[in-house]
């Protein structure tokens, strides 16, 4: 009978023990998941970066896509992207325009996944960061993001506004970085332009001061003169040579051919004088011209260049401009995907199973002991 007794109190604690370990806990489990917690359903939408490059342009390989993967620029961008998406600042713009704060607190959701009412800035956005998902595919290059909300409707709404901010983000930084290359070559091209124009303007001051339009050429025609009026001089000295072999000094035809040999010799002189000696010499006139002139083209060849990388950037620009490409637009849930209850309780039942398992182990040990 004392027996009976016994084994009949260590089953019945042992009930207790279950109902207690497993039962209880497994049935308030069980109330709250059908009775209690709100369904969250989950909106998708999957996008890609894309550079807007000219057709059949070929691709530069870099080491990632060589190992299997993106390039090292598309996975910055892609995580660029993410960064924004579980930013403050998105999360600012979404609850401005859609009250998301009023939304996620609203007493209709149940207590352990509702928003706190006076939650801080810290505690809404990591409240954000757990209702979003991004997730960056490095071999296709595609950004998967997930939303969960309470209602399909809001929640499909919110993830059309992250994709349209998202996208506004990438055109921006675009434009903004297509905008300062541009600017660059276009302040280089006015700085050119503004030395080519005062360049050319020293170059026509220094010919209208001089007179003359180049002091090069007008140099080598006096020596052409100079070349002639020296054959001519030497002519006109072998003829007076002549005459004076059998004429006298005084002679008119001698008295002639002198005058015009000493009137050669001064204009030869006064030729030499003008092309390299005194201030307005024009040796030193055609060098300084050369010095200018080879400014201008300096300043032409400089502005040509400019213009070539004007044009090059321009098509850089329009080539490295990023996109975002849409693979698929946030859809409208049409059932809940969490909380997932039936697994949700078949893990915890068997969770609770094994626990109660091993705590009758260790208490069975500890009683055989006392005993």
């Amino acid at each position: 009978m004392m027996a009976s007794e016994g084994k009949y109190r260590r089953l019945r604690g042992a009930t207790g023990r279950f109902l207690a370990l497993v039962v209880m806990p497994f049935a308030v489990a069980a109330l709250y998941l059908l009775l209690v917690a709100s369904d969250r359903y989950v909106s998708e939408t999957r996008f890609t970066l894309r550079d807007s490059g000219m057709p059949n342009e070929p691709v530069a390989l870099d080491l990632g896509m060589l190992i299997g993967g993106v390039g090292g620029l598309a996975r910055q961008d892609a995580y660029v992207v993410r960064d924004y998406i579980l930013s403050y600042d998105l999360l600012a713009r979404l609850d401005a325009a859609l009250d998301v704060r009023k939304a996620w607190s609203d007493p209709s959701i149940d207590p352990v996944w509702r928003l706190a009412a006076d939650a801080s800035e810290e505690d809404f956005l990591e409240y954000y960061r757990d209702m979003v998902d991004v997730s960056f595919d490095s071999e296709s290059a595609i950004i998967t993001v997930t939303l969960e909300g309470f209602e399909p409707a809001f929640a499909q709404t919110m993830l059309d506004m992250i994709l349209a901010e998202s996208e506004q983000l990438v055109n921006k930084i675009s434009n903004q970085l297509a905008a300062e290359q541009l600017g660059f070559i276009n302040g280089e091209i006015e700085a050119t332009a503004a030395r080519l124009k005062q360049t050319k303007s020293i170059l026509v001051d220094f010919q209208n001061e001089h007179q003359v339009l180049d002091p090069k050429e007008q140099a080598g025609l006096v020596t052409n003169v100079i070349a002639q009026m020296e054959v001519s001089l030497a002519e006109d000295r072998a003829e007076l040579t002549v005459l004076r072999s059998y004429l006298d000094g005084r002679a008119p035809e001698v008295v002639t051919l002198r005058n015009r040999i000493a009137a050669k010799t001064k204009q030869i002189e006064e030729e030499k004088t003008r092309l390299t000696g005194g201030s307005e010499r024009l040796n030193t006139i055609a060098a300084r011209f050369e010095e200018l002139r080879f400014d201008v083209e300096f300043a032409h060849e400089r502005y040509r260049l400019a213009l070539m990388a004007l044009e090059k950037a321009q098509i850089d620009a329009s080539r490295k401009v990023k996109s975002l490409v849409v693979v698929a637009r946030p859809n409208r849930p049409d059932e809940a995907l969490y909380p997932d209850r039936p697994y949700f309780l078949a893990t915890l039942g068997a969770f609770l199973l094994m626990g109660f398992g091993v705590f009758s182990v260790i208490f069975a040990a500890i009683r055989e002991h006392m005993e």
